[in-house]
């Protein structure tokens, strides 16, 4: 299906940007105009972790371009090995995204293996990185969407004091679905959610204003503390925007 372009004009928070998007069931941003712009499609024979990315690698767990994919993949994948694993991207803790310069995240992804067992896909924003699981560990600082034990998308967000954990978005997807997820922290009191630009879990208020010019950095993790659980999550972009200042 040919993509059908079309654009809004968001101004909150002062934001002032013009956004292009695909009208078709993803709402895929294709093209906007930001004075900061961070993008990855992961093209190419090699995941870029000279400039771009970090991986982190726990056990039997690998990163890598999944090779021929239409239009370039990531893959983060956990093994059915017995054993703690993590695989996953952020940006050796370069905190280049601040949270109240109109900050957006957007990424589509797929699990085309989806989390059994203790298995879980985090796809966000995040402070500094910290090995663990979502609910006992990881960054103390968090906007994440996740999947844990299944298809189904709950959100987690944390700003040191306030907390939402595992707050449902009534999306659930299959191995065969790809989605574009939309994180959008215009305003820092009540930070949106978007899947195929539908806006999710709209009856929580997701603050994270305890540090309004909070540093952040992307985190796309596959993660299980042991046993035999597994998973598989494809990137196919990670598009992230915010202003100068």
């Amino acid at each position: 299906m040919s993509a059908k372009i079309k654009s809004e004009y968001n101004n909150n928070a002062g934001a002032g940007r013009l956004r292009h998007y695909d009208q078709h069931a993803s709402h895929e941003t294709v093209q906007l105009l930001s004075s900061v712009y961070f993008e990855d499609d992961f093209l190419g024979q090699a995941l870029n972790t000279v400039v771009n990315w970090t991986a982190e690698d726990t056990g039997a767990a690998t990163e890598t371009l999944i090779a021929d994919s239409p239009s370039g993949y990531a893959g983060l994948t956990l093994t059915s090995a017995s054993e703690k694993q993590e695989a996953g991207l952020h940006q050796n803790d370069f905190r280049t995204f601040i949270l109240n310069q109109g900050l957006i995240f957007e990424a589509r992804i797929r699990p085309s293996v989806l989390c059994t067992l203790l298995s879980e896909m985090y796809i966000g924003l995040a402070g500094d990185y910290v090995e663990g699981d979502i609910a006992n560990n990881g960054p103390a600082e968090h906007i994440f969407f996740v999947l844990d034990g299944g298809g189904a998308i709950t959100i987690h967000t944390d700003d040191t004091t306030n907390d939402n954990s595992a707050v449902s978005t009534g999306v659930t997807l299959t191995a065969a679905d790809w989605a574009v997820l939309r994180i959008d922290c215009s305003v820092i009191t009540d930070v949106r959610f978007y899947i195929n630009g539908a806006a999710v879990a709209t009856g929580t208020t997701f603050d994270m204003s305890d540090t309004p010019a909070l540093a952040l950095q992307p985190y796309l993790m596959c993660h299980k503390e042991s046993g035999a659980g597994l998973g598989v999550l494809w990137i196919d972009y990670v598009r992230i925007w915010q202003n100068r200042a």
